[in-house]
């Protein structure tokens, strides 16, 4: 398989047992992702020295190139020539280089790319010319920054001309295709089968929390938050404002310490907490716990994969017209935009969400469909099949790949234990492998305790107004010729569902294969052991290879 080296500016730290960390996480999923598909992920990025902590990059077939630490341009020219040193002894065993722009080193490992004769790929994920307009020439640093921000585009846009191209987002997409280029729209994501939480509302109580995830620096407009908080307080809603995000160099300084000054000037500062950086768990916990998303951004955005988070935990969001934000978010379908730099329309679209239940819920409902659609695994899919294309020499014909499969599994019903816990994380797991799952449960126990992967489905069989005991009978009655129905595997799971499996695969679906996965120790919690009568226990232990031998019924089990 192919060696994929990867540059970008996002610094990792190397624990002592060999573990990656980095602060957040999000440029961590991007590489799990892609993982799989190469023997070696090389990361060309700032090594820092210290306490490993944050995120634990988890695919154990990554390493390290460390280029020196730096924070702002003069530190990086003055660590140049160790870092073109050290990455152009490791390049001679690269096979592919994706460079993750704009970043500093992108043009200068290009070069070494070109002269080894490396195939190029570049992910554009943000537009440093937008950006730069938000940085106000009030120095001859900033104006001097400013030429090089142009020096930075014509190289990037010589480097997009040489090179496959994914650009993130339709506005990215528009600023670098062009006839013979190969360009490709793309929408990076962090998303797996886990980030997503499924609730129908939010805004229950009387205190509501607004959250904003975001890098502090101009372009994110932080700093017309505050007179927005100040309006809603002033109409007698009782916000809270939480930002979560690193600070980006001394701008990102300067944009936390405005946006401090404003709020104490409008007699809100103690309703706004900045958090500083977090990991991409702590991120998803946060979504979980607020009512209302807002970013504020100015352009220079790609499509901020924050919007794509939000959305899969079920928030509703406010956020601006520019750059690419308008492909992620439809006005008043999936979210309400608003024109950048005016605090008055953030305060007018929050209050419509935080009053208007029925548009709350259909921004919630339809936001995290949309979520659906933009998953980390299928964005891996477009750009690993791109790369296949391109460059087949690097990615050999694959066997023929295993077909999707249906997965049927009975339940008792749905309940918040751990084993049906655990039954929704396989399926779910199975989902992001392409397979289709669905669970059969009674409909007096159909609402699953978390949430259910796309790909993942439930089949509710009805058991009409009847006394529990008999829903419960003509439950697994139905389960006798239904639990396999279109299936190729039946994964069986408590006793009654092994029993009736193996009925509905007798009388109905004989192709489909037959698994159990033994959940706990049946002899004691189903079987002669249990806390039942003694003709309960004793009809429970005298049925044919029953739960006292803790295995399956007559047909052999399949390990799972």
């Amino acid at each position: 398989m192919t060696r994929l080296a990867i540059v970008y500016h996002r610094p990792f730290i190397q624990a002592p047992d060999g573990g990656l960390y980095e602060a957040e996480g999000a440029f961590s999923t991007y590489v799990e992702s892609l993982a799989p598909h190469f023997a070696e992920i090389i990361l060309v990025v700032p090594a820092r020295q210290g306490e490993p902590r944050g995120y634990r990059l988890s695919a154990d077939n990554v390493r390290l190139c460390p280029l020196p630490d730096y924070d702002g341009i003069a530190p990086f020219y003055r660590s140049l020539p160790r870092a073109l040193l050290r990455t152009w002894r490791d390049s001679a065993g690269w096979d592919l280089v994706n460079l993750r722009v704009p970043t500093l080193f992108a043009p200068y490992a290009f070069a070494i790319a070109r002269l080894r004769r490396i195939p190029v790929f570049l992910l554009v994920v943000g537009d440093l010319r937008a950006a730069a307009q938000a940085v106000p020439r009030r120095t001859w640093k900033r104006r001097l920054y400013r030429l090089y921000v142009e020096l930075d585009e014509r190289l990037l846009d010589a480097m997009a001309a040489r090179s496959l191209t994914f650009c993130n987002g339709r506005a990215l997409y528009a600023k670098y295709a062009r006839p013979g280029r190969r360009v490709i729209e793309t929408r990076t994501s962090t998303l797996s089968a886990e980030a997503f939480f499924h609730r129908d509302d939010t805004c229950q109580g009387q205190r509501i929390q607004l959250l904003c995830v975001s890098r502090v620096d101009p372009r994110k407009g932080l700093r017309f938050l505050p007179a927005a908080l100040a309006t809603l307080v002033a109409r007698g809603h009782d916000v809270r404002l939480r930002i979560i995000g690193p600070i980006v160099g001394s701008p990102g300084a300067e944009e936390r310490a405005e946006t401090l000054r404003r709020a104490e000037a409008l007699g809100v500062a103690d309703r706004v907490q900045l958090t500083g950086p977090a990991t991409i768990d702590q991120v998803f916990r946060a979504y979980r716990e607020s009512d209302v998303f807002v970013l504020p951004s100015l352009p220079g955005e790609g499509v901020p994969r924050v919007l794509t988070e939000a959305m899969a935990a079920s928030l509703p969001i406010v956020t601006t017209r520019v750059a690419g934000i308008p492909d992620a978010i439809q006005d008043g379908v999936t979210g309400l935009l608003v024109a950048p730099t005016s605090s008055e329309a953030l305060a007018a679209a929050l209050e419509r969400i935080i009053t208007d239940g029925a548009l709350r819920r259909a921004l919630i409902a339809n936001g995290y469909r949309e979520a659906q659609r933009h998953t980390a695994a299928r964005q891996t899919e477009l750009l690993v099949g791109a790369l296949a294309r391109a460059y087949p020499g690097l990615f050999p014909a694959q066997a023929t790949p295993r077909r999707s499969l249906r997965v049927a599994i009975p339940l008792a019903g749905f309940n918040p234990s751990g084993g049906v816990q655990s039954l929704i994380h396989l399926a779910n797991g199975l989902a992001a492998r392409g397979h289709r799952v669905r669970f059969v449960v009674p409909d007096f126990a159909a609402q699953p305790p978390r949430p259910l992967a796309p790909g993942v489905s439930v089949r509710a069989l009805h058991t009409g107004p009847l006394p529990r005991r008999l829903r419960q009978l003509l439950y697994y009655l139905r389960l006798l010729v239904e639990s396999t129905q279109g299936a190729d595997v039946c994964l069986a799971n408590y006793w009654p569902t092994a029993y009736t499996a193996l009925s509905a695969k007798l009388l109905r679906d004989r192709g489909t294969a037959l698994a159990y996965n033994v959940r706990a120790y049946e002899p004691l919690t189903h079987g002669a052991l249990a806390e039942s009568s003694a003709v309960g226990r004793r009809l429970r232990s005298s049925w044919p290879a029953g739960p006292t031998a803790c295995r399956c019924p007559s047909w052999s089990p399949r390990r799972t």
